[in-house]
């Protein structure tokens, strides 16, 4: 589903090749320079037939014809002639006959044929041809004699060569340029480029060289390519005289019988100008820490694919111009910052498929041009290294290690490219605003938490790689935090659960404006949608009634129906209370008349019992009703009769 972009990365390693290469192996494709236009000339009374022409550069291109071309009607005034892919197995005589009217031509390129022989002096008269271009035929020697002196550049790679005379190129004293790589050459002569002072290419890799005299190079070559060869027995002298050397390819140049070799290695020091060395793929067991002290030009060293499992305190010291270093699969367990001390111009280093278990804190914290690490394919369990200062990484690759804690990564603030693949990580890391970030692959984790709040502040993000984890819901608010430019959201092989809860359904995509594409994207669960595609899902699925609504929402509704509620309750209690109230008001007010209606009552009583006395006369019945009122009820100012006032009366008690 995602197709990862390969970085632009070690502006100074491979990508550094010199103006002369890049010159030659512009002229050398055989389809680079097809038939530009405009303008385009083909089929017509000026071209051949089946060829097509451009005669603004004065260009005719026979190639892919299948048959032995007869070029004797092209147009004289061409510079650039192809012939290249076509069943030619010699050029004859008349070939080479028409070839001398073309006066003007600058290139010639025959590739891809069936070449055996080049007739004599063939090119004796094209005293202008400045590329000759014969790779991938069946040649078995150099065409020397006839071979013009202005040849800057000559290809014979890809054919059956096996020897080389000592005055092969005395007639090319300007031969700048000479591409002899996959053929079947066993040993070079000695002062083999003596007659070509201005030598500055030479390759001859997938060979089958097995010794190099010590002065077969000239002085003035600058990039000697020998990868896959079987040398043995170099000695310490092989390189001397080649004072401008700038590249050296060595990638598995050397026997396995040669074990001197391959143990304390050190570069013999004569090319003192080295700025790029390849030693990859050799077998060395171990270098020595001053192996690269006489090269202070060096910008790149690869030392990859072979058995080293140490890398020597002091090996990079010194080296102020190195952008580049490559050590990946070795055998090295510990990095530490004594390697390259304060080469503070590093800027690309590759560590990967080591078996690196400990990496010091403060190894990378002096490399402040750093721009890209990789320490992919080791047995990391955590990130620590990376320490809380600020790095220039701009790429961080991780991926296979034993990961398990989410690291910090957020002052990592020129981070561009993040890989962390194939770790044990259980959440996703925090990565908030990381400005540049664009690329984040966490494939194949065990992250389960899905909150997107980890890219809050990342809005150049574009592609972030989730799959082949435990991931079953996306947490929905959480996807806001998500940038607007997303391209790429990789859930494939995920425990996604595709119902309501899911997260991610046609209202959420159609909010956020993603461009995402989701047709991989397969269900866990429930059962019934199981295997099929999560765009198969009906929508109705995957919406939850009410299911948008925003917190802040459901807060307020929560505040105001508290609110209603505390409001009910004081009414309820006010209303109470007011009841209460009222009651014991009137209680209040009754209590008086109650007294004075007894008192009345009592008094009432009193009065009609006296009036009865005082009609009978009897001084008795008076006694009876004192006893009956009580013992203060006829004497003293003022009694009190079941507790109520009355006034005095004055009564004579006589009979």
């Amino acid at each position: 589903m995602i197709g990862w972009r390969v970085p632009q990365v070690g502006a100074g390693a491979w990508a550094r090749v010199s103006y002369i290469t890049i010159l030659a192996l512009v002229f050398l494709e055989g389809g680079a320079l097809s038939c530009p236009s405009p303008p385009l000339i083909s089929n017509s009374s000026t071209c051949l037939r089946g060829c097509c022409c451009n005669y603004t550069v004065e260009l005719v291109n026979c190639s892919n014809l299948n048959q032995n071309v007869q070029i004797g009607v092209i147009r004289q005034n061409v510079r650039i002639l192809h012939l290249d892919w076509n069943a030619m197995d010699t050029l004859d005589r008349g070939n080479c006959s028409a070839l001398s009217r073309y006066k003007n031509l600058k290139m010639l390129s025959v590739t891809h044929n069936r070449l055996t022989t080049i007739n004599a002096n063939c090119f004796t008269d094209l005293k202008r041809l400045t590329t000759l271009n014969f790779s991938t035929n069946a040649l078995t020697q150099i065409p020397t004699a006839d071979v013009p002196y202005t040849v800057q550049t000559l290809d014979l790679s890809n054919n059956r060569i096996r020897t080389i005379n000592q005055t092969v190129f005395k007639s090319m004293p300007n031969l700048t340029a000479l591409y002899l790589h996959n053929n079947e050459i066993t040993t070079l002569p000695s002062k083999m480029a003596s007659n070509t002072v201005k030598l500055k290419i030479l390759s001859l890799r997938g060979n089958s060289l097995t010794t190099i005299s010590p002065d077969a190079f000239g002085p003035n070559l600058e990039e000697l390519y020998l990868a896959n060869n079987n040398l043995s027995s170099l000695g310490h002298k092989w390189l001397v005289g080649t004072f401008n050397l700038r590249v050296l390819d060595f990638r598995n140049a050397t026997s396995e019988q040669d074990a001197d070799y391959k143990v304390e290695w050190k570069y013999p020091g004569f090319a003192s100008k080295l700025t790029k060395i390849d030693l990859s793929s050799n077998g060395l067991r171990s270098i020595i820490p001053t192996a690269f002290d006489s090269n202070n030009a060096l910008q790149t060293i690869d030392v990859s694919s072979n058995e080293l499992q140490l890398l020597p305190k002091g090996l990079l010291f010194g080296r102020v111009n190195l952008t580049t270093f490559i050590a990946h699969s070795n055998l090295l367990v510990n990095i530490s910052r004594s390697i390259w001390g304060k080469s503070t111009s590093l800027e690309y280093i590759d560590l990967s498929n080591n078996s690196i278990t400990q990496v010091s804190v403060d190894a990378f914290r002096s490399l402040g041009m750093l721009r890209y690490l990789d320490l992919s394919g080791n047995r990391l369990v955590s990130v620590t290294f990376l320490g809380p200062r600020d790095l220039s990484l701009e790429t961080l690759s991780l991926n296979c290690n034993d990961i398990a804690e989410a690291p910090t990564l957020n002052r990592l603030a020129k981070l561009r490219i993040l890989r962390m693949r194939g770790n044990s990580l259980r959440e996703i890391p925090n990565l908030q605003n990381l400005s540049n970030l664009e690329e984040v692959d966490l494939s194949w984790n065990n992250i389960s938490m899905s909150d997107m709040v980890a890219f809050d502040g990342s809005p150049s993000l574009k592609q972030i790689n989730l799959e082949g984890n435990n991931i079953v819901s996306i947490d929905e608010s959480s996807l806001e935090y998500l940038p607007r430019g997303l391209l790429i959201l990789n859930l494939v092989n995920n425990s996604l659960r595709c119902d309501c809860k899911l997260g991610l359904n046609e209202r959420t995509l159609q909010k956020y404006q993603w461009g995402l594409y989701m047709d991989d994207v397969m269900c866990a669960s429930p059962q019934q949608y199981k295997g099929m595609l999560l765009t198969s899902v009906p929508q109705a699925m995957m919406s939850c009634p009410r299911n948008g609504t925003p917190v802040k929402s459901i807060i307020l509704l929560a505040l105001l129906a508290g609110i209603v509620v505390a409001l009910i309750i004081l009414g309820f209690l006010y209303s109470k209370y007011r009841r209460i109230s009222r009651t014991n008001s009137a209680r209040r007010r009754s209590y008086p008349v109650e007294e004075k209606s007894s008192a009345l009552k009592d008094l009432e009583e009193a009065g009609h019992l006296m009036a009865a006395n005082r009609s009978a006369g009897s001084y008795h019945n008076l006694r009876g009703s004192r006893d009956l009122l009580g013992q203060g009820s006829v004497a003293g100012s003022c009694t009190k009769i079941n507790g109520s006032a009355i006034k005095p009366f004055e009564e004579e008690f006589y009979v």
